[in-house]
């Protein structure tokens, strides 16, 4: 008489894999972050992984991203680099401030946090929770849709690290900040990485951020970045998507903009097996401006699949998106 070797669907393992880490889950930070966990949890197990009869995903199958084994990283993996050897987005003498993702884990070959001249910050979310709670506190959770958005309540619930970016009132960072995350292993792996970004009244910042794979295994990305621009303020954020077919990556990525507030995403996808950009855009205020645009250069198997939620909560605001 044979046993049932059948595996447990994916939201049973998912939950398993979260009951029997919590506690490394929680290590090390604080209960404004760790609280929405279980909650998060509850909202992935009703909403499961989505089929293509979801309006929302209908052109995108994520059945084969989701029946392969991953290591899971819970933990940092310990490998030494010298940010001097890695490549700037293939852009020659790229002045920027590096910062440095290894599997959704910020960095230890990064400062724990920069601090720049005038009060702007970057860094790791983890160590920006413990040393500057306040901001922290104030925005994290509060515009991931994690109550309606499987994977972003699948991220909520695992998220342990990633950046933080703070610009505050009347600042502009002259030196843009380069963000690279970079996947690397022996094995198959997932990373859930959380970012958070804030610019203050009257702030002005340059980002860029490039993915990228060091090594030929199956890769599944699935991060969340939360950015809040408040009024006046000006964010202009270039994306360089560059992985190998191998690659699956679910980028989910909330704005909140306030009045006369100015945000450009410009997400340019050269190389990836699978990815899914929602960008999901709230314009709080009268006067916003808000450009969501993109370039993608696919070729034999590859799949891109870009959706948009532009929400124009208040009157005389502006959109493009190309």
């Amino acid at each position: 008489m044979g046993t049932d070797t059948k595996k447990p669907d994916i939201k049973e393992q998912f939950s398993e894999l979260f009951h029997n880490n919590l506690s490394t889950l929680n290590d090390g930070l604080p209960d404004f972050i760790n609280t929405f966990r279980e909650s998060a949890l509850e909202n992935f197990r009703k909403l499961g992984i989505p089929t293509k009869k979801v309006e929302q995903y209908k052109y995108t199958d994520f059945s084969n991203v989701f029946s392969k084994e991953y290591r899971h990283y819970l933990q940092p993996k310990s490998i030494d680099f010298n940010l001097e050897d890695i490549f700037k987005c293939d852009v020659p003498e790229l002045n920027t401030q590096v910062i440095l993702l290894l599997n959704g884990w910020y960095s230890k070959s990064n400062k724990p946090l920069y601090h720049f001249e005038g009060g702007a910050i970057v860094g790791s979310l983890r160590e920006a929770a413990k040393q500057h709670p306040d901001i922290v506190k104030k925005h994290y959770n509060q515009y991931a849709h994690w109550q309606e958005n499987t994977f972003t309540a699948l991220n909520t619930a695992f998220a342990q690290d990633g950046v933080f970016f703070y610009v505050p009132k009347n600042v502009t960072l002259e030196v843009p900040v380069q963000i690279i995350n970079l996947l690397m292993d022996e094995e198959d792996g997932m990373a859930q990485h959380r970012n958070l970004f804030v610019m203050e009244e009257n702030s002005e910042a340059r980002m860029v951020i490039c993915d990228h794979t060091l090594s030929q295994k199956n890769f599944l990305t699935n991060s969340v970045t939360e950015i809040f621009v408040d009024q006046t303020a000006r964010l202009d954020i270039a994306r360089v998507q560059n992985e190998h077919n191998g690659s699956t990556q679910l980028s989910n990525m909330y704005v909140h903009q306030e009045k006369d507030s100015n945000v450009t995403t410009n997400t340019m996808s050269l190389h990836g097996g699978l990815i899914r950009n929602d960008y999901n855009i709230l314009l709080n205020g009268e006067g916003c401006n808000n450009d969501t645009v993109g370039l993608y250069l696919t070729d034999r198997g590859q799949h891109i699949d870009s959706y948009v939620h532009m929400d124009h909560a208040k009157p005389n605001c502006t959109s493009n998106q190309l």
